[in-house]
């Protein structure tokens, strides 16, 4: 309420003269082209990084498994 009470004191203290700005509020179609582009991306991003996941996911269980299988059968370094 002081806010308030404080703006419009103001505003009515140096108001000099009145002055209207007509705003057209119409949607651009950068905007719309901007955010389609950007989800474009954003789904190219993730199904590259979901593939380079499964690609290290794929190595480190293959890993895993060659170090158990020979330990297993004792066929390590022979």
């Amino acid at each position: 309420m002081i806010t308030l009470r404080l703006v419009t004191e103001n505003k009515n203290s140096t108001k000099t003269g009145t002055s209207v700005t007509q705003v057209d509020s119409q949607g651009s179609n950068l905007s719309l082209t901007t955010t389609n582009s950007w989800n474009i991306r954003s789904i190219a991003l993730i199904g590259l990084t979901s593939i380079f996941s499964a690609v290290l996911l794929a190595v480190f269980v293959s890993v895993i498994l060659a170090l158990l299988f020979s330990k297993l059968t004792g066929s390590m370094g022979q």
